[in-house]
């Protein structure tokens, strides 16, 4: 940040606003001396996020969810939230997100999406093209879920499409 970043220390239990989220750790919250916030999320693991990403294809949620979160509790606007991968295994670099407009929609979108999918009951596990090889619950579903995938009707699974869509 300009002149000087603050950290400003955004862990929270609080009750939020967005009820679909609680936030109760952010790695690094810090404000410049212009007020403008800005969230970072130490990662250790490789950075798979592609450039322009906002929610990543809904895979990668944590800048944007943290930086409504944090704006509903705080009152204040978030103007960028990243990843810092911080370990050689990540490179060494970062992903930033601008949280302008668009950015604050597409997380309310995905928040909205979650929300019906869980008033609905329906989560079905239904892994992207090679989603398995990363997945930390493969041992939940079994070495089969591929072919199961191949059965589903794509219909009731539309919404997850969209998601999917979006950069």
């Amino acid at each position: 940040m300009e002149n000087g970043p603050q950290n400003i220390g955004a862990s929270t239990r609080r009750p939020n606003p967005l009820r679909s989220i609680q936030v109760t750790v952010v790695d690094l919250s810090e404000r410049g001396e212009n007020g403008e916030i800005r969230l970072t999320d130490h990662k250790t693991g490789k950075n798979r996020t592609e450039l322009g990403m906002v929610v990543g294809k809904g895979e990668v949620l944590q800048p944007v969810l943290y930086s409504l979160a944090v704006e509903a509790v705080r009152k204040a606007p978030v103007k960028e939230s990243r990843l810092s991968f911080c370990t050689a295994v990540g490179g060494y670099s970062e992903r930033s997100v601008a949280m302008d407009q668009q950015s604050r929609e597409a997380g309310l979108r995905v928040l909205r999406m979650i929300d019906i999918s869980i008033r609905d009951g329906f989560l079905p596990p239904a892994p992207k093209e090679d989603g398995c090889n990363w997945c930390e619950f493969a041992s939940v579903c079994g070495p089969y879920e591929k072919i199961r995938m191949k059965r589903k009707a794509s219909e009731p699974l539309e919404q997850l499409v969209q998601l999917r869509n979006m950069r």
